[in-house]
C-alpha cells in the first residue's frame, strides 16, 4: 500500500537534475510492465513532465531497436538484461540508436565490462545505476550523471531518505565497509501489505526503518554496494 505522498516523493527522485531529469523534448521507450515499481513510476513521471512515452507490450529485440531508431528515444529506464542485450547483441549495429543519451538501470548490479561496452557503442550515453524496491516506493540510492560514480555501487542516498546497515543478528548499526543488511526509511515507503499485517511487523524495526533483506555495505563516501540476498520476502 503506497500513499499519495509517497508517490509524489518518489517522482521527485526522478526530477533530480543529477540523475538527468526528463524534459518535454525527451522520448522514453517503456517495456517494463506497469505493475513493476520502475515501470509505474517512470510512466507517472513522464506524464508529469510532458515527456513522450513509447509503450511496448513485450520485448522483441528487433522491435525494441527499431522503436528507438524511429522515435529517436533519448532516455531508457531498464533492467540489467536489456543493457546486456545492448552490449552484446549483433543486432544493435543494424540500427541507429545514437539518440540515447541516458540509461537508468535497476534490479541488479551491472559489470564494468557491460557498462564500458555500451558506452563505447553509444558515445554520448551515460549509464546510471539505481537501487530500490516496491516496498520502498521506488529508489533508495542512485548514481548521478555528474562526477565519477564508484564502480560496482548503486550510488548514494537521495534527499529525504535515511539509511543504515545493520548486523542481521543483533540489529546493531554498522560502520562504513562493514557488511550487513541494508535498511532505509522515507515518506515514500509502503504503509503495509494488503491482508498481511503479520508480515509488515517483521519488516520494520522500532525506528521505522524497512529491512530490505539485501546484504551490502556503504563506503566512506556513502556509496552503497549490494552483495547478496539474506532472505526472500
Amino acid at each position: 500500500l503506497l500513499n499519495q505522498q509517497g508517490i509524489r516523493h518518489c517522482i521527485g527522485f526522478f526530477s533530480d537534475s543529477k540523475l538527468g531529469r526528463l524534459g518535454s523534448t525527451d522520448v522514453t521507450l517503456q517495456v517494463i510492465p506497469f505493475f513493476h515499481i520502475l515501470g509505474f513510476m517512470i510512466q507517472l513521471f513522464c506524464f508529469a513532465c510532458s515527456a513522450k512515452v513509447v509503450v511496448l507490450t513485450k520485448f522483441k529485440p528487433d522491435v525494441y531497436l527499431k522503436n528507438i531508431e524511429d522515435h529517436k528515444v533519448t532516455k531508457l529506464y531498464s533492467v540489467p538484461s536489456l543493457v546486456v542485450f545492448l552490449a552484446k547483441s549483433p543486432l544493435v549495429s543494424k540500427y541507429d540508436i545514437s539518440s540515447v543519451n541516458r540509461i537508468v538501470v535497476g534490479g541488479a548490479p551491472l559489470s564494468v565490462g557491460v557498462i564500458e561496452e555500451v558506452e563505447e557503442k553509444l558515445k554520448s550515453v551515460k549509464i546510471c545505476q539505481v537501487y530500490g524496491m516496491t516496498e520502498l516506493g521506488g529508489m533508495m540510492a542512485m548514481q548521478t550523471i555528474v562526477g565519477n560514480n564508484k564502480v560496482g555501487s548503486v550510488g548514494t542516498v537521495p534527499p529525504g531518505v535515511s539509511s543504515k546497515v545493520c548486523n542481521p543478528d543483533s540489529g546493531l548499526a554498522l560502520k562504513p565497509l562493514e557488511m550487513g543488511e541494508l535498511c532505509f526509511k522515507s515518506s515514500a515507503m509502503m504503509k503495509g501489505y494488503i491482508s498481511n499485517t503479520g508480515l509488515i511487523r517483521n519488516c520494520f524495526d522500532d525506528d521505522g526503518f524497512y529491512h530490505t533483506g539485501d546484504l551490502g555495505y556503504y563506503d566512506h563516501d556513502n556509496n552503497f554496494f549490494i552483495v547478496d540476498r539474506i532472505k526472500e520476502l
